[in-house]
């Protein structure tokens, strides 16, 4: 028998009564109206209300449009989690102007290869730093990418939020459709340049409107954005998300456990979103620093990687709430489980599709379609899927079936509700002595040892068994040697095909510029060729 129908709530209903066929800028306008003086930011000591939110927009928007931008421009878009970035990024919108959402990791080759295919008129960034000199990779851009026309760095930004006379009534220009671009998401860009998802107003509000619903967000939540801000899943769970429902967002610059658990107090955060590598910093800490009251917490938002159940079960022991389950693609498609779901959906990683509009199958590798519960790659269609990356078919062709579904490249099935059950990347699963094995089963049975914290597996090509199984891990204590901890993992219990082939431990595990676990580097740091 299912658990629960795929939607008990009727998701997209709000989105049809109100924010049916608006852009951004109506939408925004729909907020200030409704909301008015209630608090919509907070970054520090600055609290923003959604009338002023509002207002300084629009000021950046007049303050653009002097700049010679016009509705259909790209702008190569890179402001870290402040207010300035929200106010920039409606400015950009109201005006039709498309952001490019860079990554804090994308360096100067990879915004050159974007600016290639993009043709972006602007860079708009963060000032430089002790880290960073984003004024030098300004001129950079500027001198090998002929369409960058200008740079616009934070402090610009700031000044012309406080200029009364950057008024955009007294301006002619035109507002972008509902079914424009509003932004263009990276995809990828572990093997190569990221490609440009492009997402356009009318969906964007519509996911984040069902988010909104699925998680029954009111007036009185206050989300803490952590995770970049131009990431899809900040930009949906945590900001638009939010917005919709009229309660406010504190902004997090500094995504470290001791922040982040001291603005979840001090702010009292109702909810917030996290990846699992930050999660198990934030419990870690937790254990040995306890004093911050995490009381308000409603829910946290676990994605990026699949959550295992042991971390499903630390998480909430450690936050104090329901663990929510987020699994999404840059290309549409986004899932999330119920907060009252039972323990053994949650601990499965169940997700439902928020809007009831998508169609999803899983396939084999033949392309055929396969039955409920049978393990295959996820393809999804419906309104929310993208039409495609930006100025780039053959990427475009690779990624769609003749029959219009996205090739999500993730490993799961389908359960009698139409339930998501994630269980790693096709591309991953590694095929040792004739066993096809997910990483995740083998990450799992490598943590049950004593002195393991965390663990990444990886198939490494061998000619004699297809792929070796190499465990990275982060230990406590001693040395690792891999004889012993296969001997110790026996002892346990652990089944011979999840047992490593070799273990290697590392200090940290590096990441994308996406905030997930870079494979490629760890090998590059175990000197391994794979």
């Amino acid at each position: 028998m299912p658990l629960h129908p795929i939607n008990r709530t009727c998701n997209g209903a709000r989105f049809l009564q109100a924010w049916h066929d608006v852009t951004f800028g109506e939408a925004l306008d729909e907020w200030s109206a409704a909301y008015a003086d209630s608090v919509c930011l907070v970054d520090g000591t600055s609290v923003t209300t959604y009338r002023q939110m509002r207002q300084r927009s629009r000021r950046l928007a007049a303050f653009f449009l002097g700049l010679g931008l016009q509705r259909g421009d790209r702008v190569l878009f890179r402001l870290g989690n402040t207010e300035q970035f929200v106010f920039a990024f409606l400015g950009l919108l109201e005006i039709g102007v498309i952001p490019i959402m860079l990554r804090a990791g994308n360096r100067l080759e990879e915004m050159v290869k974007l600016a290639e295919r993009a043709e972006p008129v602007a860079f708009v960034s963060s000032d430089s730093s002790e880290l960073e000199d984003t004024r030098a990779i300004g001129e950079r851009l500027r001198e090998r990418c002929a369409t960058v026309r200008r740079c616009v760095f934070e402090h610009e930004l700031v000044e012309a939020c406080d200029r009364p006379d950057y008024d955009l009534d007294a301006l002619a220009y035109e507002r972008p459709k509902p079914n424009d671009i509003s932004h263009l998401l990276l995809s990828g860009g572990t093997t190569g340049v990221p490609k440009m998802a492009p997402h356009t107003h009318v969906i964007s509000l519509l996911i984040a409107t069902c988010v909104a619903d699925r998680d029954e967000d009111s007036p009185l939540d206050r989300a803490l954005a952590v995770l970049p801000a131009s990431h899809n899943f900040t930009l949906l769970n945590d900001l638009f998300a939010t917005f919709v429902s009229g309660g406010a967002v504190v902004m997090c610059a500094e995504p470290s456990p001791a922040e982040i658990l001291r603005l979840i107090d001090e702010e009292r955060v109702t909810h917030l979103s996290l990846v699992p590598t930050l999660t198990r910093l934030c419990i870690s800490y937790r254990d040995v620093d306890a004093s911050d009251d995490l009381s308000s917490l409603r829910f946290v938002s676990e994605g990026g990687a699949k959550v295992p159940p042991d971390l499903v079960i630390d998480s909430q022991r450690a936050f104090g709430c329901v663990m929510q389950h987020v699994f999404g693609t840059v290309e549409g498609f986004y899932s999330t489980s119920y907060l009252d779901d039972d323990e053994e959906s949650l601990l499965s990683a169940m997700t439902a599709s928020v809007t009831p509009y998508d169609s999803l199958k899983v396939v084999g590798t033949d392309g055929a379609e396969l039955p409920t519960g049978e393990l295959g790659e996820l393809l999804c269609n419906g309104p929310t899927r993208f039409p495609g990356y930006f100025n780039d078919p053959e990427a475009t062709a690779r990624a769609i079936t003749a029959d219009g579904y996205y090739r999500t490249g993730d490993y799961g099935f389908l359960d009698d509700c139409g339930r998501v059950g994630i269980r790693g990347r096709v591309k991953e699963q590694i095929n040792r002595a004739g066993e096809s094995i997910m990483p995740e089963a083998i990450e799992t049975a490598v943590r049950r040892h004593p002195r393991v914290c965390d663990c990444v597996a990886v198939g490494v090509a061998d000619e004699t068994l297809g792929e070796r199984i190499y465990a990275f891990v982060t230990v406590d204590g001693a040395e690792v040697d891999v004889e012993r901890v296969r001997s110790e993992l026996r002892e346990l219990g652990v089944s011979e095909h999840h047992l490593p082939d070799e273990v290697v431990a590392v200090p940290f595990f590096p990441e994308t510029s996406g905030r997930k676990v870079d494979k490629r580097r760890l090998l590059q740091m175990a000197g391994v060729d794979r």
